[in-house]
């Protein structure tokens, strides 16, 4: 799927860009995509703007249709930074639902489409990059070593008010991954923490807009091009918890539904292209989520997963 049919699928209102200005081609496309964030959004942008490197890079900066005041916040910082700011104001008309949710699969993928660095950074909204280094850290590691399609560092949580915290949701990533592990993406990289080489924008499926865990189905196709690297050099990211939170805030239940889906939709990308052994074993790894969350619905006495699971039990192999 190329930018023009992405576009011709989901972009029902013609996204406005702000800085669509010509510039010194970027090595390094930071991505950020943030809805209703206004106590985060700042200083997520100030921790890729306080970034030191030896190469241009741009950041791609993208507001859903925000309604708490983080739109406002997007265009002061464009209007501030005009030569490193690219503003994309999108529109929920345009948002990919998926199981009846609002996702951020459209402006992540339009963010990917617009990119023009050689690599990829992604920070969300609500999260914060501590080293200064980050970029350059990264970026000298994946110029030296071909063999890698991403490297990624450490995190810690923080709360709202950008504290650190004790949680048991902190499940860093301190292990080097080959392909095939990036590939059934069992383990991977925080998204606030990878660093990626820019050739998805070529190889993006059309099944990577049916899933809610687009970071999942991100790394498997990054497992094509090459292993992944974990850099303990870099100072941990600030992953953030609070009550908007889309994914931290989740219940099990719905976790392993997202995970169902995930994988129902890897295994179809695979078939597709003919890797029958990958789709395989995708399907069994399905199969272990589902007999869980059947426990879980009868342990926890909660029927509604197990109609799910009734309703949806063809479309999710």
């Amino acid at each position: 799927m190329d930018f023009k049919e992405f576009k011709e699928k989901f972009e029902k209102i013609p996204v406005q860009i702000i800085n669509d200005l010509p510039r010194e081609k970027p090595l390094v496309s930071v991505c950020i995509q943030t809805y209703n964030q206004v106590s985060f959004i700042e200083k997520c942008i100030e921790g890729a703007l306080i970034q030191k490197t030896n190469f241009p890079f741009e950041i791609l900066l993208a507001d859903d249709a925000s309604n708490d005041g983080t739109r406002d916040i997007c265009i002061r910082y464009a209007s501030q930074y005009p030569d490193k700011i690219k503003l994309f104001l999108h529109y929920r008309e345009n948002n990919i639902k998926i199981g009846g949710f609002a996702s951020a699969t459209f402006i992540a993928l339009y963010n990917f489409f617009q990119s023009k660095g050689k690599y990829i950074a992604i920070c969300e909204g609500d999260d914060f990059w501590t080293d200064p280094l980050k970029l350059q850290k990264q970026f000298d590691f994946m110029e030296g070593n071909n063999e890698y399609s991403v490297c990624y560092h450490d995190y810690k949580i923080v709360n709202s008010k950008g504290l650190y915290i004790n949680s048991d949701k902190a499940s860093p990533l301190r292990d080097d991954l080959k392909p095939e592990e990036l590939i059934l993406s069992f383990r991977h990289p925080a998204t606030l923490t990878v660093f990626f080489r820019n050739n998805i924008n070529k190889i993006i499926p059309e099944e990577i807009t049916k899933v809610f865990a687009l970071d999942v189905f991100l790394n498997s196709l990054l497992g094509q091009i090459g292993g992944g690297k974990y850099l303990d050099y870099v100072l941990p990211s600030s992953y953030r918890v609070h009550e908007g939170g889309v994914w931290s805030e989740m219940d099990i239940g719905p976790k392993l539904i997202s995970k169902i889906n995930t994988y129902s939709q890897l295994s179809k990308y695979y078939l597709s292209i003919g890797d029958n052994i990958i789709a395989k074993k995708f399907k069994q790894r399905n199969s272990k989520i589902k007999r869980y969350l059947v426990f879980l619905s009868v342990k926890n006495f909660e029927p509604k997963y197990l109609i799910w699971l009734i309703k949806n039990w063809k479309g999710s192999k």
